[in-house]
């Protein structure tokens, strides 16, 4: 039992600081990704309409 307890010693102030920051820091980082790939999607979107549109009146005829 003794080797157990030294296991589960509680963490210092700096290690749970540490534990913190990697977890704000994972978070930012998928927010970003996030954010990144709503861009994307809407960059797509507005590419699909405005090909659309394009087809639908075209500004010169073919």
């Amino acid at each position: 039992m003794a080797d157990q307890d030294n296991n589960t010693r509680p963490l210092t102030i700096e290690q749970v600081i540490r534990a913190e920051v990697r977890k704000t820091v994972s978070r930012k980082k998928y927010v970003h990704e996030m954010q990144l790939l709503a861009a994307f999607a809407a960059g797509i979107i507005v590419y699909g309409i405005i090909a659309h549109t394009s087809r639908c009146f075209p500004a010169a005829p073919h």
